[in-house]
């Protein structure tokens, strides 16, 4: 009889650690970033929305055929969660995986924080409704405010032929922006630029983010970098060569 109470010691100790594993387990699933897919422009860009990120964290993307969850695959770009949460961002389809059917991209931070998802890279999505309707004329674009100034945004980084870093200051708190870059002298304005991101300010205004520069674009000598959101835009010039 004098075993019984150091056994039930011992069950209720295991009992205990279960419990324990059972809470902690799905919080340590939930940290991880989950991937969703908004939008798909075939063998062109994605739109992701991305849960979970972690503050002011570093990761890169890749792309690869489906099947490889985006490990080893091409590199596309690199942002900067800021601060964390819920974003959204568009990216370039890999040029490797451009006419494959079904893709993965990978997002990792190199230090285990990782997510992937397979997206239908074959047809557009959200699809696009046929409709019969004679296309209507395109209206007069509202005239774009001049605004080219290059101390609200620094670039800080380059890599020739691949990306550009770049800190941003007084932007409009809480607004969601589009960064697009084309060739030097169009100021990437009215359809002349690369979508290459989106994501959204925070309180204090300051951002920094890194950008993939587009394949099209990749040997050009200079280069014009656009953010902007609706009423507000801010360009930089750069010179596409290490720094």
């Amino acid at each position: 009889m004098k075993l019984q109470a150091p056994r039930r010691f011992i069950i209720s100790l295991a009992v205990i650690f279960i419990l324990l594993v059972g809470a902690v387990s799905p919080a340590f699933a939930a940290s991880q970033p989950v991937i969703e897919v908004t939008g798909v422009v075939p063998g062109g860009l994605v739109t992701v929305k991305i849960s979970n990120l972690p503050g002011n964290t570093e990761f890169t993307v890749r792309m690869g055929p489906s099947g490889t969850q985006g490990i080893a695959g091409g590199l596309v770009a690199h942002f900067n969660t800021n601060g964390g949460g819920t974003q959204e961002y568009t990216f370039e389809v890999h040029e490797s995986v451009r006419h494959t059917a079904l893709v993965d991209i990978r997002i990792d931070d190199g230090a285990g924080t990782s997510a992937w998802r397979t997206f239908n890279n074959a047809k557009p999505f959200p699809a696009v409704a046929a409709t019969s309707a004679p296309a209507t004329p395109a209206a007069t674009p509202a005239p774009v405010v001049a605004t080219s100034a290059q101390g609200d945004l620094v670039v800080l980084n380059v890599q020739q032929g691949g990306w550009v870093k770049v800190a941003m200051f007084n932007l409009p708190p809480g607004k969601t922006f589009t960064v697009r870059i084309g060739a030097a002298g169009t100021q990437a304005a009215n359809g002349l630029g690369y979508v290459v991101a989106h994501f959204e300010s925070s309180s204090a205004g300051q951002e920094t983010g890194t950008f993939e520069i587009p394949f099209n674009l990749r040997a050009q000598a200079r280069l014009d970098l656009r953010v902007e959101t609706a009423g507000f835009a801010r360009t930089v010039s750069f010179d596409n060569v290490d720094r």
